[in-house]
């Protein structure tokens, strides 16, 4: 709790990444052979696109996203 506002910014984001990393994780260990690598790159992009919708609807305030937005 002793931290900055900019170092709780990275703690936050590094929770998201690796929030997403799980996610990832979770979907594709059922999935024994995965049909392509261009298979592999679409799951992953609809896991990432499917988690951003969720965090902006969530957590849509939070400065992480605005500055996501400014970019």
């Amino acid at each position: 709790m002793k931290f900055t506002k900019e170092e709780w910014l990275n703690l936050r984001t590094t929770n998201v990444i690796e929030r997403l990393n799980k996610e990832f994780r979770r979907r594709t260990k059922p999935i024994e052979i995965i049909p392509g690598e261009i298979a592999c790159y679409r799951l992953l992009t609809f896991i990432s696109l499917k988690m951003e919708l969720h965090w902006r609807s969530v957590r849509g305030n939070l400065p992480f996203f605005k500055q996501i937005k400014e970019l």
